[in-house]
């Protein structure tokens, strides 16, 4: 046992066990929240191509309506584990890839370990709903890799392989694009463009096919896209390089740490960029992934305001697709160093501990509000049963977290025995009765 502890790898397994039932722990509070009521509302969509806020979300609405006919709204644990499980398995695509570009192996370990406890993107990993933002990344991880390891070997095998992979990545979420982008970069690196053309082309076809029916079978309000050319270029740009130095800030306490250490990716990238061209593409791939995220997200989301690019989320994937290249810089920094590879596992791991504190913290404060938005609802169920109470089929028992959520349909989730109402205070009850009044 004590050989095997020795080595790398199954350190990286205990870890990720380890982070998976802190996760677990941090989690076991969180309830239904926003977005989710969207899938889990017997009046929501039945048409599983309908997109959500612009994404294809097929797979996210099917896992969810599987759930809930399996666990219904007893129990959230379900949800969040979904969400935790697709998360260990980004860690360890992740920890994957840092091995397959070079990356020191104890380094390896401690950058997936800190990605398993990133507390500064706890938005997706402790929120049921982001099944379909993190299934996309895992799905387009797990492309990304068959490119890398299976095409060379396998022709035939890694391209139903990627179609597959690729297709359903595209079917949850559309950070999945960049993804795919970057698979395509990896396979014209490998193969040539016309491998590359090949490989890509039957998601492409499936998606346009997609977006074409969503924009003319649906109608979508923009959500603050960029509307001139003056934004186009230099608003987007600028939401696009806060994301990244955002996203780096955001895990540790340092103050400027994230404009330093994005220049020095910046510095990186451009002074070994044939380098990393020739010897380690896929973690040139996954960092012009970043580039090409951060771009379509500034495109998209622009109109929203410069803070929302250092919203939890983004900076989940931001730093997931840039662990790669700061792996690559970590081990040139420390190569024909004796003490300076445990010294950079030192750094990571206070890194790690930091964001485990963080993700404690945020589990905290959505517990609070989530708590609060459940309780609510279980006063609104107890409210709906008062005969002296008219109560439209359209008013919202919770407008502020679940406006998703009508009377009507939280009578029929009573009667099907799939919501089961908890505790709740006077004033709970006072609210829910006014919200079912308005």
């Amino acid at each position: 046992m004590a050989k095997v502890l020795r080595r790398p790898e199954p350190w990286h397994y205990l870890l990720l066990a380890a982070g998976g039932l802190f996760i677990a722990l941090c989690a076991r509070h969180q309830w239904f929240f926003f977005d989710e009521w969207a899938f889990l509302v017997p009046s929501g969509p039945t048409n599983l191509l309908a997109p959500h806020v612009g994404h294809w979300s097929t797979g996210p609405m099917l896992l969810t309506h599987a759930l809930q006919g399996m666990f219904g709204l007893r129990s959230y644990a379900p949800y969040v584990g979904l969400a935790i499980a697709i998360h260990l398995g980004i860690a360890h695509l992740l920890w994957r890839i840092l091995r397959r570009v070079g990356v020191q192996e104890w380094v390896a370990v401690a950058l997936a370990f800190f990605f398993t406890v990133l507390g500064a993107g706890a938005q997706n990993i402790l929120w049921g709903f982001q099944i379909g933002f993190m299934g996309a990344i895992l799905l387009g991880l797990g492309a990304l890799l068959v490119v890398d390891v299976a095409e060379p070997r396998h022709p035939a095998l890694a391209y139903a392989g990627f179609v597959v992979l690729s297709v359903t990545s595209l079917a949850f979420a559309g950070t999945a694009l960049p993804l795919l982008a970057a698979a395509a970069v990896l396979a014209w690196r490998r193969r040539g463009w016309r491998r590359a053309a090949l490989l890509l082309a039957p998601s492409v076809v499936i998606y346009a096919a997609w977006y074409l029916y969503a924009a003319t079978a649906f109608v979508q309000a923009p959500a603050g896209r960029a509307e001139t050319v003056e934004q186009l270029l230099t608003a987007v740009p600028q939401y696009a390089a806060t994301m990244f130095v955002d996203a780096l800030q955001a895990i540790t306490p340092i103050p400027l740490f994230g404009i330093v250490l994005f220049t020095v990716v910046l510095l990186v990238v451009a002074a070994r960029f044939t380098a990393l061209w020739r010897t380690r593409p896929l973690a040139l791939a996954t960092t012009l992934a970043a580039v090409a995220f951060a771009l379509l997200t500034g495109f998209s989301r622009v109109n929203l305001g410069i803070p929302e690019a250092g919203a939890g989320r983004y900076v989940y994937y931001m730093v997931a697709l840039m662990l790669p290249v700061l792996g690559v810089a970590a081990t040139a920094a420390i190569r024909r160093r004796a003490l300076l590879p445990a010294l950079a596992v030192l750094v990571i791991a206070a890194a790690a501990v930091y964001n485990a504190g963080l993700l404690r913290v945020d589990s905290l404060e959505q517990a609070s509000r989530e708590q609060g938005s459940r309780a609510i609802i279980s006063a609104a169920a107890a409210a709906l049963s008062d005969p002296a109470l008219t109560v439209p089929p359209d008013a919202q028992p919770e407008p502020q977290y679940a406006p998703d959520l009508t009377a009507a349909d939280l009578r029929m989730l009573l009667e099907e025995g799939q919501f089961v109402p908890g505790p709740y205070t006077p004033d709970d009850y006072e609210t829910a009765r006014k919200n079912l009044q308005r």
